[in-house]
């Protein structure tokens, strides 16, 4: 007989890990969350906090607004806020405690409570986030529990390779020693891990190809919500392209290489839209103006106007795990042009909900431009196949993912 299934998740920040969450409640394995911050608006400390003027505000829109979801039971919620908040206060004064340095200490120091905490709860199942759950796997494996970790990232000997090969990673990590440290990290949760979940194929393959066996990986693809971001409808024949990004402006998108690819390709009516908050790369807006249009926030249901009235959606990243984005656009009926460093690339059919191109290859990006330039009758053809694929990939089908594999894992170790 199987026993119950007990499952802790532990992480300091938010990521989808409320997705997560959210799935385990469905099947009542959660027993709880660890995490930093969760804003809980009944809770006593969170009433006064928003009511301090100016500060509170502050505090609410830039940082709690983000941390709560309304699916989640907030009684199955615990807290060790204070270095965190500590962070987040200085952050107010000086951008440098954004830095990696400061993160990784609050990562650091958020494991040693969660460490100590699962002392006590001892679960049957731990699932814990990268550079934050070291001393928590040592505490589970003792006990004899099960120890997932939920990459969101890729293998870290491929970022280290990516540094080397690309300009746009080579400032990743300044501090040479803070780099070689948290990579120490990585590769030590990734030993004491029992499994590793994975986003896509793509990142399950640069685990592979470090090392890490694949009796061992759990791919689960992120979800998407339907209810928002659905197809198109009506396609529209009018002369020129338009295209479409949505995402983080940094160079590390490959947004550099798409406004070069347009610069040369100097097609009439071909039209860029660029929607996200900027990172890096401002000096492009002076040496491409006049190619796109750019906006740094929509709420959903602007961005979704501007998705449904596009023609394509591009996404020449040069590293992504997975890429939400790519399946929200092709549930809205685009077909998509992505690089094979994009986990998403997983959803795209080659050739009929779009294409996926070599990472960093302008002649290639240019090409496939060209072809839907060329080609408008084939953009509501593989638009509508692009919404058939991306059905697979919503937050149901995510739930019942994390159903199936923490049952088959149970089923193997539980018995």
């Amino acid at each position: 007989m199987i026993r119950k299934i007990t499952v802790v998740v532990s992480h300091p920040g938010k990521q989808y890990v409320h997705q997560l969450l959210h799935a385990l409640q469905l099947e009542n394995f959660l027993l709880l969350f660890l995490t930093s911050i969760w804003y809980k608006p009944s809770l006593g400390f969170y009433k006064f906090l928003v009511q301090i003027p100016v500060l509170g505000k502050l505090l609410f829109n830039k940082f709690l607004k983000k941390k709560q979801f309304d699916l989640q039971n907030d009684e199955l919620i615990e807290q060790f806020p204070w270095n965190e908040f500590k962070r987040q206060l200085l952050v107010q004064c000086s951008n440098k405690y954004r830095s990696e340095k400061y993160v990784f200490q609050v990562e650091k120091d958020h494991d040693k409570c969660v460490s100590k905490r699962l002392s006590k709860l001892l679960p049957t199942i731990f699932i814990g986030y990268e550079k934050s759950c070291l001393e928590s796997f040592k505490v589970i494996k003792k006990a004899g529990g099960i120890t997932i970790l939920d990459l969101a990232q890729v293998h870290f000997k491929y970022l280290e390779n990516l540094r080397l090969q690309e300009p746009t990673f080579t400032d990743l990590f300044e501090d040479e020693n803070l780099f070689k440290e948290i990579n120490k990290v990585k590769e030590l949760e990734y030993e004491y891990a029992d499994y590793i979940l994975t986003l896509s194929t793509f990142a399950k393959n640069t685990l592979i190809a470090n090392g890490v066996k694949e009796t061992k990986i759990k791919v689960l693809n992120l979800g998407y919500n339907p209810s928002i971001f659905y197809p198109k409808s009506s396609y529209y024949q009018s002369e020129g392209l338009k295209l479409i990004y949505t995402g983080t402006f940094t160079k590390r998108k490959g947004i550099e290489l798409l406004l070069q690819a347009i610069k040369e390709l100097n097609l009439a009516k071909l039209d860029l839209v660029i929607i996200g908050p900027l990172l890096d790369g401002a000096d492009l807006f002076t040496k491409y103006a006049g190619l796109f249009t750019y906006f740094d926030f929509l709420h959903h249901e602007e961005l979704v106007m501007h998705l449904r009235q596009s023609d394509v959606y591009v996404f020449p990243s040069y590293l992504d795990s997975w890429a939400m984005t790519v399946v929200e656009a092709m549930a809205c009926g685009l077909p998509v042009i992505v690089t094979e460093s994009t986990g998403a690339k997983d959803a795209v059919r080659e050739g009929e909900s779009g294409f996926i191109i070599p990472t960093g290859d302008l002649d290639s990006l240019k090409e496939k431009i060209l072809f839907f330039y060329n080609n408008k009758v084939k953009i509501k053809e593989m638009g509508e196949c692009a919404v058939k694929s991306a059905k697979l990939y919503t937050w149901e089908n995510y739930y019942s993912e994390v159903k199936k594999t923490i049952t088959d894992i149970a089923d193997i170790h539980l018995n």
